[in-house]
């Protein structure tokens, strides 16, 4: 048995597993982080797929692979052009089962430090450059100083919006 990787429809992952898991018997890795998000005024922890449309199953080729092509909200084992599908590395699986807390992934936040060059990629400010001035509170947000072409801004952001450059 190997790990394959499954193509579904999005927002059909959770259904996808369970069927697989309760109805057909496989082994289903559906990895999942929790994040936090501005939405309706305030800040809100939200679940998200850690790859949207993506699961991964333990799976035997000649005994499964026909049982998970027509089930429900299944679009196609990821594979090659033939249609052979690739095999997940389990050290990748275990990799990601390591860092799983109460059922989420855990994910490292970038340690920022006075002068790293970030790319802001959520709000209103998406897109632009800048430097990071100092973190005001432990992981959670981060003053930078915006680099636009008039202009030099120093701003608040959370932490989730930028990524380092």
């Amino acid at each position: 048995m190997d790990w394959y990787c499954i193509y579904v429809k999005r927002g059909h992952e959770d259904d996808v597993s369970a069927t697989l898991t309760t109805r057909q018997g496989i082994e289903v890795f559906n990895p999942k982080i929790l994040r936090k998000r501005f939405a309706r005024s305030r800040w809100q922890e939200v679940q998200e797929h850690l790859f949207p449309s993506y699961i991964f199953s333990l799976l035997e080729p000649e005994r499964h692979f026909h049982l998970v092509r027509y089930t429900r909200g299944v679009r196609q084992l990821v594979g090659n052009r033939a249609g052979e599908p690739y095999v997940v590395s389990p050290d990748i699986i275990q990799f990601l089962q390591d860092r799983t807390r109460d059922g989420f992934i855990v994910l490292d936040q970038p340690r920022l430090n006075r002068g790293d060059k970030i790319r802001i990629q959520e709000g209103p400010f998406m897109g632009l450059d800048g430097e990071v001035l100092f973190e005001l509170k432990p992981n959670e947000r981060v003053m930078v100083l915006l680099n636009t072409l008039e202009l030099k801004a120093k701003i608040e952001l959370p932490v989730q919006y930028i990524a380092k450059i």
